[in-house]
């Protein structure tokens, strides 16, 4: 597992260590325990009753069961008659640290016609931090529909959609994107 990626740790002013899981990192552990491994199952099973007992069991089943590379194509929408056929993303050139992005493009299928729905992520300066971002034109109820099948509810302004971190995790359940979301998200620490 990789640090940042998967986990951070530190020590307490009090002098103890600490690790913590990342989404990902919780995620890696449970693909594991499907592969077979015994001591993942065992943390699996822990971290499961550990979020039951703090009234979270249902956020943790629904992280545990997003494992990258989950959800397949065709993927058809919802209330807009259209079908999702193809994923792609990219890097853009030279992608390094926080000046990198990620463009992820969706071809889907709506009244005979094949249309396209582009997403490009990058780095945004957050609180203390940076965050992954993304706002997309959404021109039609169709194309809303389509992003709303990949990615689930998201925030409306002036015509755009905002996406997040939660978000690009939903589109990388997908296996086409999963290893260029993974590769983009390490560049954060570059």
């Amino acid at each position: 597992m990789a640090e940042g990626l998967h986990f951070t740790g530190g020590r307490t002013p009090g002098g103890r260590y600490y690790i913590r899981l990342t989404y990902d990192g919780i995620r890696e552990v449970a693909r594991r325990a499907s592969a077979g491994d015994v001591a993942a199952k065992i943390f699996v099973e822990r971290f499961k009753k550990e979020a039951s007992a703090l009234g979270a069991g249902e956020a943790a089943e629904r992280l545990i069961n997003s494992v990258p590379g989950a959800r397949r194509l065709p993927l058809t929408v919802e209330g807009g008659g259209a079908v999702v056929k193809a994923l792609s993303a990219e890097l853009s050139e030279g992608c390094k640290g926080l000046d990198c992005r990620l463009k992820i493009t969706v071809e889907y299928e709506a009244g005979g016609r094949t249309n396209r729905l582009s997403i490009v992520y990058r780095w945004e300066k957050s609180g203390g931090g940076y965050a992954a971002r993304a706002e997309v034109r959404l021109g039609d109820p169709v194309k809303a529909a389509v992003l709303k099948a990949l990615v689930g509810e998201y925030a409306v302004s002036a015509g755009k959609a905002k996406l997040f971190m939660r978000h690009l995790e939903k589109l990388s359940e997908f296996a086409e994107l999963a290893e260029a979301v993974g590769k983009w998200l390490r560049t954060k620490a570059e």
